[in-house]
């Protein structure tokens, strides 16, 4: 008898470090602005974080996706983190 369904927390797991790294993307954002005297909403449309809140929703819709139970709702949370990917590449291959 297993008492830990592991596919399950790691899912949820997956989802919730992906907001957390969210939230402290934000708070070091926040904190660089007001210690550089640039703008939060410059310092949060630099290439770094979006790079940051793009791998964020990359691996959150990929949590949510595998706690999903409908395939339609799999399939769009696949596109979705497809999407993210996308950003994500887009992001690295301007930055060279």
């Amino acid at each position: 008898m297993q008492l830990i369904d592991w596919y399950n927390l790691f899912a949820n797991a997956l989802w919730i470090v992906a907001l957390a790294i969210s939230l402290t993307a934000l708070g070091f954002a926040w904190w660089e602005a007001g210690t550089t005297e640039t703008a939060f909403r410059s310092l949060l449309n630099s290439r770094g974080y979006q790079i940051v809140f793009n791998l964020s929703g990359l691996l959150f819709s990929i949590g949510v996706g595998m706690t999903e139970a409908r395939r339609w709702a799999q399939v769009l949370w696949g596109l979705l983190a497809l999407a993210f990917l996308w950003q994500i590449y887009l992001n690295i291959k301007s930055a060279r």
